[in-house]
């Protein structure tokens, strides 16, 4: 039986799917929004993207607002636009399986650009990753 303080358009769905509307419940600030046919398009970023605005309106920040949460998306970035880039870097790449694009933000505003790159390159190196 359906808890009757979900909203009104939960407690109506039915399953569907991998939906089951049994499952829903409040929780500490997780969002998860994909197309469960692998049907790519711009509407599930600007989707994500309201996720993450709606996490903060819960207060799902940390206590320091300049030290930032970790909070993101994580997308798939077409092939080609991906080459393309890593190609005006003189990048280049034979495979797609074990490609990825991380994100870095260095926040720490005592931190140079270069001391940065110094700190992920030595990630990297000690995780025996290619950079």
């Amino acid at each position: 039986m359906l808890d009757s303080s979900k909203s009104k358009h939960l407690s109506e769905e039915r399953s569907s799917g991998l939906y089951d509307p049994e499952y829903e419940h409040d929780n500490c600030g997780f969002g998860f929004i994909a197309n469960i046919k692998n049907h790519k398009s711009h509407q599930i970023i600007k989707q994500a993207l309201e996720i993450l605005e709606n996490l903060d309106h819960r207060g799902a920040v940390g206590a320091d607002p300049l030290a930032g949460d970790g909070a993101g998306i994580l997308i798939q970035v077409p092939d080609k636009i991906l080459r393309e880039e890593m190609s005006k870097e003189n990048i280049v790449c034979q495979t797609t399986v074990d490609t990825a694009l991380p994100w870095f933000s260095c926040l720490e505003m005592r931190w140079s650009k270069a001391r940065c790159m110094e700190s992920i390159e030595k990630t990297v190196a000690k995780e025996k990753l290619a950079f």
